[in-house]
């Protein structure tokens, strides 16, 4: 909801034009549909017919509309909202799923993702707000163990012979996400056995990006580039555009479906990553 509210807010207030416009509907019959304001359809007993959820729905939406322009509203509802994920961070700095579970490496960088995200569009600085930075920095506290530790336990199994060699793929896509997620703080410092495991699957990278779906590819260059890797991004950009197709009325589409574990987001995510990616951000 924070994001949602955050970015919707700024894209309206970005048009005054349209800003003066709903300012001009507020207390008139203009957020009413125009089906319902029609006189012969009145009378064919709208409430009875099966436009009468169209109607309500378009009145709905240009309430809701109208209500991104109260900036009062919205500064409110993102208060609430950055209050609400203040509660909801556990005391090593993640995120559960649902209320009283586990804390979850995913969701945190999902999470993480998002405020950084705001930041980097210009829609939410995050230093403008202290509980910000506080999710923000236990967050990724929270992440830099997990990924660090999983690096650890990798390095164990293979010094202890178990099956495990360094030099196979290892790029999973949670590690993928993290190199994503961190790369919008660029000016971190970080600790020797950290930047250890960043480097390797760094070079993991670099070995096995071919592999990995178009969505982590996008995460990739996108990471890559920020950390001032700018080779390989080369590479995967010339690829994606190799494989995309120039249709007239679409544009330049995948002929690849991306695949995303959470299937909510994969239309904004792979828009976010790849349109970035494209523009080499």
């Amino acid at each position: 909801r924070f994001y949602a509210n955050s970015l919707a807010t700024s894209v309206a207030n970005a048009h005054p034009k349209v800003k003066r416009v709903f300012e001009q509907w507020k207390g008139t019959d203009a957020m009413d549909s125009n089906l319902r304001k029609n006189e012969e359809l009145k009378s064919a007993l709208l409430e009875e017919t099966p436009w009468v959820m169209s109607a309500q729905s378009e009145e709905q939406q240009r309430r809701n509309i109208g209500l991104l322009f109260d900036l009062n509203k919205m500064s409110r509802e993102q208060n609430k909202a950055i209050a609400k994920l203040e509660q909801r961070q556990m005391g090593n700095g993640g995120f559960s799923w649902m209320p009283g579970g586990r804390e979850n490496r995913y969701i945190t960088q999902n999470i993480i993702e998002g405020i950084a995200h705001l930041d980097r569009l210009g829609v939410r600085a995050i230093d403008s707000n202290t509980k910000l930075v506080q999710i923000k920095d236990n967050g990724l506290r929270y992440v830099d163990a997990e990924f660090l530790d999983s690096y650890k336990k990798l390095k164990n199994r293979a010094a202890n012979n178990k099956g495990v060699n360094m030099e196979d793929d290892h790029l999973t896509a949670i590690q993928i996400h993290y190199l994503y997620c961190i790369s919008f703080f660029q000016n971190r410092k970080q600790q020797k056995d950290l930047q250890e495991a960043i480097s390797y699957y760094q070079g993991q990278a670099e070995k096995y990006w071919l592999k990995k779906n178009l969505y982590q590819q996008g995460m990739i260059a996108l990471a890559m580039n920020r950390a001032n890797k700018t080779a390989l991004p080369t590479k995967i950009i010339a690829s994606l555009k190799e494989r995309a197709i120039k249709n007239e009325e679409m544009g330049m589409i995948s002929i690849e479906t991306p695949i995303h574990r959470s299937s909510n987001k994969v239309v904004r995510n792979n828009l976010d990553v790849h349109c970035t990616a494209f523009n080499t951000d």
